[in-house]
């Protein structure tokens, strides 16, 4: 038996990309954040041990951060560009946000063995929402050009077919109804 080898259709391919471009470029910015304000507000400044060591441990904060942050935004579906409103993703990564820096938060708690100061912590929120509703509405607008809409033909056997037919109309940048038919009429014209 011989394996298949599945091909991605190009406008499937243009959308995984420009997904996996969203991805990557979201937890650079984040880690990026993460790590300045770590480095800046709550590592000594006459940071003992080797500048290599400190750097490694800096660095290996992040990877952990940014993987909080993608388990998180996966569970609440945060990358899921074109699928969602732009305002539906912003509040899908308003908490991711605010679990991974809550949690962060309190993991550095741990590590200093007190309450830290919570206004950094809240700056790295507010920048990161910032620079992360810039960077949605490019990626999200950057999808909506690159996928075409879609043309459908509504096949209905009784009059609910309306409401459906009113949440594809307020979907126009995904959706253009071509036509519809009663099931009834045959499979024939369906073809048609």
């Amino acid at each position: 038996m011989e394996v298949q080898n599945y091909v991605l259709p190009p406008k499937k391919k243009k959308r995984l990309i420009i997904e996996y471009i969203y991805k990557i470029f979201v937890f650079l910015m984040m880690a990026g954040i993460f790590s300045y304000v770590w480095v800046r507000f709550y590592t000594p400044f006459n940071m003992a041990g080797n500048i290599f060591d400190q750097t490694v441990k800096l660095c290996f904060m992040a990877c952990i951060y940014s993987g909080v942050y993608y388990i998180f935004g996966k569970f609440y579906k945060a990358y899921r560009l074109g699928a969602y409103r732009t305002t539906e993703l912003m509040y899908y990564h308003f908490l991711t946000m605010g679990v991974t820096n809550v949690l962060f938060f309190l993991e550095g708690s741990i590590y200093k063995h007190r309450i830290l100061n919570v206004l950094p912590i809240i700056g790295m929120f507010m920048t990161q929402w910032c620079l992360l509703t810039v960077v949605t509405l490019f990626f999200n607008r950057w999808m909506a050009k690159a996928c075409e809409v879609r043309k459908i033909l509504i096949v209905y056997g009784n009059e609910d077919y309306k409401n459906f037919q009113k949440k594809v109309e307020r979907k126009k940048h995904k959706f253009q109804i071509v036509g519809h038919v009663d099931q009834n009429e045959g499979f024939e014209v369906i073809k048609e």
